[in-house]
């Protein structure tokens, strides 16, 4: 199978509108990109997130990147408030320093989980001044734009 890249300029918008709403300032989301992932080989996972190294970023003398991999056929087919827990989750591996690094699931076990995705989840809703019940109207209008 042939791997094929499709930018998701969509969830790139939900993205800085995550970060702005729950105030994550050290997120340049100028340097994050979404991406669906098509024909990928990988049985489980919804997403995932790719950075450059620092090694690269100094002798290149670039800025850190990072890069929201979505598999696109399980994906789009999870409800919308699943979708933002998924860029939640992602978002969380991106480091304070905000450096090309990434914070892995086992080091980051008190604040990478479920129960803080929920609440940050939570948190999120009620900065957009949203009820979760309305929240899928509020995300397909992110959709239709």
């Amino acid at each position: 199978m042939n791997l094929k890249f499709q930018r998701a300029m969509k969830e790139e918008e939900i993205v800085k509108d995550i970060v702005d709403k729950l105030g994550w300032n050290y997120l340049n989301t100028e340097q994050i990109r979404c991406v669906y992932s098509k024909n990928t080989s990988s049985s489980r996972i919804l997403g995932r997130i790719w950075s450059t190294p620092k090694i690269f970023s100094e002798v290149f003398e670039t800025k850190p990147l990072y890069v929201i991999e979505l598999i696109e056929k399980r994906y789009i087919k999870l409800s919308e408030k699943d979708k933002i827990k998924v860029l939640i989750h992602e978002l969380l591996h991106i480091p304070k320093t905000f450096s090309g690094a990434l914070s892995p699931h086992k080091g980051m076990a008190k604040t990478l989980n479920c129960q803080t995705v929920d609440a940050l989840l939570r948190e999120y809703y009620e900065k957009s001044g949203i009820h979760e019940k309305s929240f899928s109207e509020k995300f397909m209008g992110f959709l239709r734009q």
